[in-house]
């Protein structure tokens, strides 16, 4: 009898920003913890024109299974379009003004090749401080002027969601998580 098919490829490895992708274990520099063991979620929350806010909330955690229940929000990262940087503008976290700053990333699935990130940084709320954090900015550079087409990855076509990674601290090994926001509504 003929030999069954050879199985399907699998997916190509979505870049996640820096050392926290998911499952990456502490000896690769990352904490190994995956979202579900970070007490951490980020949403979309408003839309008003080109200015969007993420909401930032606490979620239970097992204490038992990870050391990262109590890690403090320390920064968030977003992988973001090739051609963005410098298209996210009037930062306010907790309604306070705020610089944002961009970096490229080597992309792990391809060694040769990077990506841009949007940079949150010095954030440093914590488990009791974040629940309701709001995150609002303003989309204006032409060609990234929404969530579609600012949250990107390289030049794969409008995204329907935010890959990011949020981090306990400076240090590589530090606690981090790895997720998707979705768009939801808010795809203008």
């Amino acid at each position: 009898s003929p030999s069954p098919p050879p199985p399907p490829p699998p997916p190509p490895q979505f870049p996640y920003p820096h050392w926290c992708r998911p499952g990456n274990p502490v000896s690769g520099g990352g904490s190994d913890a995956g979202i579900s063991e970070t007490p951490y979620v980020v949403s979309f929350a408003s839309q008003r024109a080109n200015r969007y806010c993420l909401q930032v909330n606490t979620k239970p955690c097992s204490t038992k299974t990870t050391k990262c229940c109590n890690m403090v929000l320390y920064k968030l990262e977003a992988v973001i379009g090739q051609t963005c940087q410098g298209g996210l503008n009037n930062l306010t976290i907790g309604g306070v003004p705020r610089s944002i700053s961009y970096a490229n990333q080597n992309d792990p699935s391809s060694p040769n090749d990077f990506y841009w990130v949007a940079k949150f940084t010095s954030l440093d709320y914590n488990v009791r401080t974040a629940n309701n954090l709001q995150i609002c900015f303003d989309l204006t550079k032409p060609g990234c002027d929404t969530l579609s087409t600012f949250f990107q990855y390289k030049e794969s076509g409008p995204s329907q969601s935010m890959n990011y990674a949020y981090y306990g601290g400076p240090s590589v090994g530090e606690c981090c998580g790895t997720t998707e926001a979705m768009f939801g509504r808010y795809t203008r």
